[in-house]
């Protein structure tokens, strides 16, 4: 809710998979639209990968 209501409250947000996705798609929707928001996953002992929103993808079509 504080999220939504006042997002300049936050630099950082730290938490677990499905609710990093469901901030990360509020932060699109904040921000003007899906696609635009990214998301991180970090390890600490290894790679980090960022990517955006996942429902920023089209449908692509399955190649037979």
């Amino acid at each position: 809710m504080w999220f939504v209501k006042n997002p300049e409250w936050f630099d950082v947000i730290v938490t677990d998979n499905m609710f990093g996705d469901i901030i990360t798609d509020l932060g699109a929707m904040i921000q003007g639209g899906m696609g635009i928001a990214a998301g991180g996953n970090i390890n600490p002992r290894g790679r980090a990968c960022s990517s955006p929103s996942a429902a920023a993808l089209p449908n692509i079509p399955a190649r037979a």
